[in-house]
């Protein structure tokens, strides 16, 4: 009882789809007499993504604390979380390439995957626009973190000053969020009605490669977790650190699977450090910022959803300039999918310049697969922490 409580969200988002995508494949086609509901959760999804991006990202700076804590984050905490990510991300995004599990997949309306092929990808050309009311447009959600940035840093600058300004946006934040779960609470039945659609439009020549595509990622993100992380509980203790990171990452482990949450496991976490004979001082800083920023399976996430997408359009994953925007997203949408709960393939989106129509479907692999990446990620922070550990005793050693 306490799992299926654990996983009331998802299953009913799974179960909205689940039978949104077989009503669709019945009806075919004609079920395109439901995507005006479909459409209208989505449009309130879409026109929130732009402040809870802009507020989030303004708020998780902004709040950062002086001192230790921002001192260890610059450090060796910054440096082996932005290590194992890339490494994760490089990875993956070649496993799911060579691999291809998404082959077959095509979209029925081949306008979208036409128009597709005219889209170039400029990442530099998405850091900023050239007018302030340009800014605010889902179409430039880099350009959005961009701007947050530098706002939440500015605000840090000023110490005391913009402390006004940051209860405001903490405030602001705070409205967001219960709008997101107001509307959430309708995702079963919008997110529902969009599958729906998609699956009557395109049926088989989708559903097939999805879930073979999800299987693929599931068995790929716990071999990655036991060798990666076997490695780099080596690199922290040699034997003595595998043996004590596999016999404190049960409880991690379990509690992630089982709740598929970052944040409900990061007391499992804390606890799990103290097995592993993390100093509490690092631990009390490495596990909660973990929990927001050090995200390797959310890069794993990247690169299925891209080759999935290049199956759906006709592209071609290997393609050099859709291979290099892959891994250079899957490095930096963890950072920022940590501060914007649920915005994360907004910024994909945005970014590729995919047709909103495969949103849905996207939204669907993402939920599946929630739990061995969100796994990877809770772990992943224990194994960070021993590395970290072992750099601070060297430093104390030497001075």
């Amino acid at each position: 009882m306490k799992v299926l409580k654990n996983y009331k969200e998802s299953l009913l988002l799974l179960g909205g789809m689940l039978i949104g995508g077989i009503v669709g494949w019945i009806a075919g086609p004609s079920i395109n007499v439901v995507k005006p509901l479909a459409d209208m959760f989505l449009h309130l999804m879409f026109c929130i993504a732009v402040p809870m991006v802009f507020v989030s990202v303004v708020c998780s700076i902004a709040n950062l604390k002086d001192g230790k804590e921002a001192g260890t984050l610059l450090s060796w905490t910054a440096f082996f979380f932005v290590i194992t990510i890339v490494i994760a991300a490089i990875v993956f995004t070649f496993y799911f390439g060579f691999l291809d599990a998404a082959k077959g997949a095509v979209l029925a309306n081949n306008a979208a995957a036409e128009e597709m092929q005219e889209i170039q990808i400029d990442i530099l050309g998405q850091l900023t626009v050239s007018d302030f009311k340009d800014l605010w447009s889902i179409k430039q959600l880099l350009a959005v973190v961009v701007f947050a940035l530098i706002t939440g840093f500015s605000m840090r600058s000023l110490g005391q000053t913009a402390e006004p300004v940051r209860k405001v946006f903490n405030s602001l934040n705070a409205v967001i969020s219960k709008f997101i779960s107001t509307i959430m609470k309708f995702a079963p039945i919008g997110l529902g009605c969009y599958f729906a659609v998609f699956i009557g439009s395109n049926g088989s020549d989708t559903a097939g490669p999805m879930m073979k595509l999800s299987i693929v990622t599931w068995v790929g993100s716990f071999v990655y977790l036991a060798i990666a992380h076997t490695i780099y509980a080596f690199l922290a203790d040699g034997t003595r650190g595998i043996k004590t990171f596999w016999t404190a990452m049960i409880g991690p482990f379990l509690t992630a699977l089982g709740t598929c949450s970052g944040a409900a496991s990061v007391p499992a976490n804390v606890e799990a450090a103290k097995k592993a004979g993390i100093d509490d001082k690092i631990s009390s800083i490495v596990m909660p910022l973990g929990c927001n920023l050090h995200k390797e399976g959310t890069a794993i996430m990247v690169a299925m959803t891209v080759s999935f997408e290049c199956a759906l359009l006709g592209q071609s994953y290997f393609d050099p300039e859709i291979l290099g925007t892959c891994i250079l997203m899957s490095i930096i949408y963890p950072f920022v999918a940590g501060a914007i709960p649920s915005g994360g393939p907004f910024l994909l989106f945005s970014v590729f310049g995919w047709p909103m129509e495969t949103f849905a479907a996207v939204m669907a692999l993402h939920t599946i697969t929630d739990a061995p990446t969100t796994t990877i990620n809770v772990v992943g922070d224990l194994a960070a922490g021993m590395l970290i550990e072992k750099q601070v005793k060297k430093a104390k050693s030497s001075s």
